[in-house]
């Protein structure tokens, strides 16, 4: 395949001949417009230079002995098509935007346990996030017995971070490279790539200890925990309660380790005023841990902190309604399915109410249906789950802008994949028309 340095002329060509489209309002709405966009350009320019030929094969590729696991021929397609429309997006001046949601096809692919084609999509990404995608793909390959190759691509994902612009992004890509040098138990090498990494990235390697910790390493953890309660800063704790739920689970049958990382929690949220994101993110994950026990009680228990803190808050019409989907699909698994579809029930009341719903951003609304329609299939109803997402895929297809369109044609395609959901023959259609209709005004 062509590299990416090649096409370099074409892309000058575009940049000074006054051929790139317009800012639109999505773009005002996030802050791309004026002269940062110019810049993100000239950016863009030396990010290709930098990270070179997409297609470049290395000598092993640990895919080739992991292979790819069974999924539907409907997953293949949605997987496909997600990827498809947000690599129509041009580089300039959708280069931040075509990367970022690349990426997280890719990430849904790994969820789905799809190394080769994980791969062969994280190479087509053309920024700094592509190195993020090859250390994931490490990851996974490591976790799941390779060996052969993955110091190279490791390399690789860390070149094609070398110069990012920020240092949150290059610190994204750095982590990542640490936790797959400690699984590879290479640990002076993951020292290395954790220096210097900002508090709110480096907990992700503290919780990659905290799934393999043994009691001595229990004992090191609860004491950066007293550490952090101590400093106060906020990264910290966050980074404390996130590692204390893996605590919770990998000390699950140990009653009394059970008990102190319950503790900590609990002398956080007496302590400091966590948001409630946190603390709802954080009872869920411990709900989700006790459902994977089969222990209803404590599952239960979990779920109610969640919905109360979710409960204590006022909310915009669009959090309330991505939220209390959320929480119904908790509750629907801890014993209450009637009553988290009264919760749906009560949500689409308040979408279907114009006023309501004007209260939702346009870009916005298709990406609210799809969480009711994702709660709705796990609950086991089918229809109503199709029945809303026809209808969010036919919100996100009426932007006039292509690049609305192109985002929210992959999360439908990717919401689906991720929940196993079949489109039938007439969203599929209507799914494949949108995508072969993107093309300017981006």
């Amino acid at each position: 395949m062509t590299a990416p340095i090649r096409s370099t002329p074409s892309i000058f060509s575009r940049l000074f001949s006054g051929t790139i489209s317009t800012s639109t309002k999505h773009d005002a709405l996030r802050g791309r417009c004026g002269i940062g966009r110019w810049c993100g350009c000239v950016s863009l320019l030396l990010c290709v230079i930098v990270i070179g030929p997409t297609q470049a094969a290395d000598p092993i590729v640990p895919h080739d002995r992991i292979p790819d696991q069974p999924i539907t021929e409907t997953q293949d397609k949605l997987l496909t098509l997600a990827f498809e429309s947000v690599s129509k997006m041009p580089l300039i001046p959708h280069h931040k935007d075509r990367a970022r949601y690349q990426s997280e096809v890719v990430d849904v692919c790994l969820q789905l346990d799809q190394p080769r084609r994980t791969y062969e999509y994280a190479l087509k990404i053309q920024n700094w996030r592509r190195g993020g995608a090859l250390a994931d793909y490490v990851i996974y390959c490591r976790k799941h017995g390779a060996n052969d190759g993955l110091t190279a691509l490791l390399e690789r994902a860390d070149r094609a971070a070398a110069n990012p612009g920020q240092q949150w992004r290059r610190d994204y890509v750095r982590v990542r490279i640490a936790k797959a040098y400690t699984l590879m138990g290479l640990d002076d090498k993951a020292q290395e790539y954790a220096t210097g990494v900002v508090d709110s990235e480096i907990g992700k390697l503290e919780q990659l200890h905290a799934k393999r910790a043994d009691e001595k390493q229990f004992e090191d953890l609860m004491q950066s925990f007293d550490l952090a309660l101590e400093k106060r800063e906020y990264n910290l704790l966050i980074n404390a309660l996130e590692t204390c739920v893996l605590l919770y689970e990998r000390f699950y049958d140990d009653a009394e380790r059970r008990k102190r990382v319950m503790e900590v929690i609990d002398r956080i949220y007496t302590q400091e005023k966590m948001p409630i994101f946190t603390q709802m993110d954080v009872f869920l994950g411990l709900t989700e841990v006790a459902l994977d026990h089969e222990d209803q009680v404590s599952a239960k228990l979990w779920f109610d902190k969640a919905f109360a803190a979710f409960k204590n808050a006022s909310w915009p019409v669009e959090n309330y309604i991505t939220i209390i989907s959320r929480l119904a699909r908790y509750r629907g698994r801890v014993g209450g399915a009637d009553k988290a579809r009264e919760d749906l029930k009560g949500a689409m009341d308040l979408f279907n109410d114009e006023k309501q719903r004007r209260t939702i951003d346009s870009i916005d609304r298709a990406g609210v249906l799809r969480k009711v329609a994702e709660t709705y299939f796990a609950l086991g109803d089918e229809e109503e789950a199709a029945r809303i997402y026809h209808r969010a895929v036919k919100l996100g297809a009426d932007n006039p802008n292509a690049r609305i369109r192109a985002i929210d044609l992959s999360q439908a395609c990717l919401s689906m994949a991720l929940n196993g959901f079949e489109p039938d023959a007439k969203l599929w259609t209507q799914m494949q028309q949108i995508n072969e209709g993107l093309g300017p005004p981006w």
